[in-house]
């Protein structure tokens, strides 16, 4: 749309050719790159690099689902009880999320109505991985059979990883720049460059030296928050400088704000859960550990600080499903991913 672009040409400065066709294709491609319009092709990407929001009812029978609270069913049961669900579900896919905290066998997203969020194929198990990802967004598939039971799955969306779309952004953006001097003036990426400025100074250890960069990343990221209130990050990023500064009440506040913001952020409720903990406030700190968790999808970073968050607060059963959660996607193979956990 003409005023994105117009937008867009605002937040950048640049020498375009004289060709004001070319400099329009320009702004157009740029502003579809950075929003994200442009489809990637999946064709040769590894299988890390896509990723399925799916949900899932899973009926187990005596004997499966290894580690998991114990059923009565035999598993022709079970296969009869999935068939009957699977009719169910893709004769009312709006019912879905119901039928899953009535039925489902799996305690970890049953209460959230077999919400998985978004997952790679590496997280999975082969046979539930096959039919998730070679399923269309807004189909039902089913019965699907595992060693933990039967799973009717709904998928709802597929992309590709998010660390992959910002590869081919970056990518794209230093192409230009070699072809042209261009300065991005952005609020959020001149946040962003203030940020790594004072992670080199502080790298120093000079702390006299470094003080001045703290300070103008802050300023950076309060004045994009001004302009651009409805992105996370950098609620999630301010939050994460308060933090370091241990200005806990300040750094609650703007992570608050941020939480209520779609889409929702994993490093946010993991910012959260810090705080709340520094805040000598357990409970609140265990249950935004949690949510991280699930909306973390195949993020292996957050998992790996929830794992050492759940190490700190003595939580072994959580810390082991972390544990166990990574150790699976560095095999490439291994159960579904701990939602909530």
């Amino acid at each position: 749309p003409k005023e994105d672009r117009d937008r867009l040409r605002a937040e950048l400065k640049y020498q375009f050719p004289e060709d004001d066709v070319r400099r329009e294709l320009y702004i157009q491609r740029l502003s579809d790159k950075l929003k994200g319009n442009v489809t990637l092709e999946t064709k040769g990407l590894k299988p890390e690099e896509i990723e399925v929001n799916a949900r899932h009812i899973l009926i187990s029978w005596k004997g499966s689902q290894p580690g998991q609270s114990p059923v009565t069913r035999t598993q022709a049961q079970a296969e009869k009880l999935a068939k009957e669900l699977l009719a169910k579900a893709q004769a009312n896919q709006g019912g879905f999320a119901d039928l899953a905290k009535e039925y489902s066998d799996d305690q970890g997203s049953k209460p959230q109505g077999g919400d998985l969020g978004w997952f790679n194929r590496m997280t999975m198990v082969k046979p539930f991985a096959d039919a998730a990802f070679n399923a269309k967004p807004g189909s039902v598939v089913g019965p699907v059979k595992t060693q933990y039971g039967y799973h009717i799955i709904k998928v709802e969306d597929r992309r590709v990883s998010e660390a992959r779309q910002q590869q081919e952004v970056t990518k794209f953006l230093n192409e230009q720049k070699k072809k042209m001097k261009m300065v991005v003036l952005a609020p959020d990426f001149k946040a962003a460059q203030a940020y790594q400025e004072y992670q080199r100074e502080k790298s120093t250890k000079d702390k006299k030296a470094a003080e001045p960069k703290r300070l103008a990343a802050l300023s950076a990221y309060e004045t994009a928050i001004k302009e651009r209130p409805r992105d996370p990050v950098n609620y999630a990023m301010l939050g994460i400088m308060y933090h370091d500064a241990a200005q806990y009440q300040k750094a609650l506040d703007v992570l608050q704000k941020g939480a209520a913001l779609q889409p929702p952020l994993a490093q946010i409720q993991l910012s959260l859960g810090d705080v709340y903990r520094k805040m000598k406030q357990p409970d609140k700190a265990l249950n935004a550990y949690k949510l991280a968790g699930r909306y973390a999808g195949s993020d292996a970073d957050v998992h790996r600080q929830l794992l050492i968050a759940y190490e700190q607060m003595k939580q072994r059963d959580l810390a082991k499903a972390q544990m166990q959660w990574l150790m699976n996607t560095q095999q490439s193979q291994g159960p579904m991913m701990p939602q909530g956990q």
